[in-house]
């Protein structure tokens, strides 16, 4: 199907080279099928009110202009949820202790979404979370 060239380019366009393609390609089906395993990520990619992907909201911040990409936000039961996506692969033995890391190492970035979701007028409640496909965990931040 189209997945392979559109994927392809999207890494060419970051940079990859051709000897990293195969494993950047192989990772990302690998993502994908463990999301699509998971209930909860299945729950994550499901229909939701005013779901979107990929997300951009531009606004001006003190008279700069800035954009933030949201990977997923929707709204359920009256909450807007906002979801990052994260594959970083962890080897050590205590992956409690690396989530836990992941939640304060990226909860700045969430927070800017957050910011910018109510600069555009979202007043619902806000849930932030990070979504890890390999270890199907939805991390609230």
């Amino acid at each position: 199907g189209l997945w392979g060239p559109r994927v392809n380019t999207a890494f060419k366009g970051m940079g990859l080279t051709h000897r990293d393609l195969n494993w950047a390609n192989e990772q990302c089906l690998n993502a994908l099928k463990a999301t699509l395993e998971g209930e909860t990520g299945r729950w994550v990619l499901d229909q939701h009110d005013e779901a979107q992907n990929e997300y951009a909201l531009t606004y001006s911040n003190k008279g700069t202009i800035e954009t933030r990409i949201l990977d997923r936000t929707f709204v359920e039961e009256n909450i807007r949820w906002i979801i990052d996506y994260k594959t970083g692969l962890h080897e050590g033995s205590d992956l409690e202790a690396f989530l836990k890391n992941e939640i304060q190492r990226h909860r700045p970035q969430l927070d800017g979404y957050e910011k910018a979701l109510r600069n555009f007028g979202e007043n619902r409640p806000i849930k932030k979370a990070i979504y890890h496909p390999f270890y199907q965990r939805l991390l609230e931040v």
